[in-house]
């Protein structure tokens, strides 16, 4: 492929804006060259890696965004020497497993020498069983192993899924769900009660109707759960479908299309006018390149993404080489080696992030407080019923003990009367018989 010849110019209106652009993450970069190559080194490197920087290291080349931290990593040759990889031929398609260990230092003096780095001999890798992924929700490829195992795959890591009791659980939280629960089990109570009570003879089915309740709501809750775990699956592959597709990529001297899932770090991207970053990269050549990343820095006017070499010594500070994953190429082509992919991405780091509980909408919070308005009617109205049956109940019970007070009070009348009467007849007898002496 013939190389892309950059178009040189004076420093535009554009180039201004990186001084000021990185203030998405809540870091501010160190100015000098030994503040920000203390800050990189001091991350600790990946034990067994056969690559000289890590993940973190990346992501912080990326967040200064200045030709000082891209010096710390010896430049554009050294971040491919530390990567292992080639920025004319790409990467090599039937890599399978990197050999040796390289060093920060060592890559960075080898590009700094202009020479081959020395990679240091290692122990033999661990084998892998052939049935076993890498990673969770990644398919099983000889390919890129050392590279998938250090850097990942170019894909964010599945959300976990509630599950179908949890689904039930949450539809079952519902305060009116919770009141018709109150409800049944205090008729279903009753009527259980009142069925196996032999005084009661004509009522051995008043339980059915508490179970008619109970069995209403479990299909509520079922239903309500079996919804929401479809559409969540449906949402998910659906998302998959969306964000599958294939980009230029350059291995073994020539460009070839692959999956965007199995871009790898250290792979050479060919990107044209718009397409959508796949992945962090630095540019390696390009011309007239012009990007929006309003998806990360907020800022709507295009950024001008140049080399240090497209311009003259006094204006070189202005070069902007990095590219952002999730960032819309509007103008120009250009190709970039990949640094970060997956969730180590800016764009990655941020979706995960943002993975949370979706709020609630209008429309479901005007029903919230509707069902919250029915729930307060329901139980006033059940109180205004139970006030009445209670008032009815103390009214029998009232009847009752007048019915008994006057059953007493009339045979303790009776009791008196004839007391009185016997007496009575007793005093007229001790009279006539002259016993008493009036």
């Amino acid at each position: 492929m013939d190389e892309i010849t950059p178009v040189p110019g004076p420093a535009s209106s554009h180039e201004q804006l990186s001084d000021h652009r990185r203030n998405f993450d809540a870091v501010a970069a160190p100015a000098s060259f030994e503040d920000i190559s203390r800050d990189v080194r001091s991350e600790d490197a990946v034990p067994d890696s056969p690559f000289a920087f890590s993940t973190t290291q990346l992501h912080k080349l990326l967040t200064y965004g200045n030709l000082t931290a891209l010096e710390v990593f010896g430049g554009l040759r050294g971040l491919a020497t530390g990567l292992r990889a080639n920025t004319s031929a790409g990467l090599s398609a039937d890599e399978f497993r990197l050999t040796g260990t390289l060093s920060f230092d060592e890559a960075v003096m080898s590009a700094r020498d202009n020479r081959e780095p020395h990679i240091q001999e290692s122990l033999p890798h661990r084998s892998i069983g052939q049935g076993l992924s890498l990673r969770i929700g990644e398919d099983h490829d000889n390919s890129f192993i050392d590279r998938r195992r250090i850097y990942g795959a170019n894909r964010l890591p599945r959300r976990p899924q509630k599950s179908f009791l949890r689904l039930m659980w949450i539809a079952f939280n519902d305060k009116l769900l919770i009141l018709l629960t109150i409800s049944a089990c205090i008729s279903l109570a009753i009527g259980i009660y009142r069925s196996v009570d032999n005084i009661t003879k004509d009522s051995n089915i008043e339980w059915v109707d508490g179970v008619t309740v109970v069995v209403a709501i479990l299909v509520i809750v079922f239903a309500s759960a079996a919804t929401d775990w479809q559409k969540n699956h449906k949402f998910e592959k659906l998302n998959q479908r969306k964000l599958q597709r294939d980009v230029a990529v350059m291995r073994q001297g020539r460009i070839q299309h692959v999956s965007v899932y199995d871009v790898m770090v250290g792979d050479v991207l060919h990107v044209e006018a718009g397409e959508v970053l796949a992945a962090d990269g630095v540019l390696i050549q390009g011309s007239g390149l012009h990007v929006d990343e309003s998806s990360v820095s907020g800022e709507t006017e295009l950024v001008h993404k140049t080399l240090a070499n497209d311009h003259d010594p006094i204006h070189a500070t202005h070069a902007d080489p990095f590219l952002f994953s999730g960032t819309t190429i509007c103008r120009g082509v250009s190709q970039y080696l990949v640094t970060s992919v997956g969730a180590n991405s800016t764009y990655g780091r941020t979706l995960v992030s943002l993975r949370e509980d979706i709020e609630e909408t209008p429309l479901q919070a005007r029903l919230g407080r509707l069902g919250k308005q029915l729930i307060i009617f329901g139980a006033a109205a059940g109180s205004v019923f139970f006030l009445i049956l209670f008032i009815r109940f103390m009214a029998n019970l009232i009847f009752l003990f007048s019915f008994v007070l006057a059953f007493f009070l009339v045979i303790w009348l009776h009791l008196f009367v004839v007391l009185s009467f016997w007496l009575s007849m007793d005093f007229l007898l001790m009279t006539s018989d002259n016993c008493v002496y009036l």
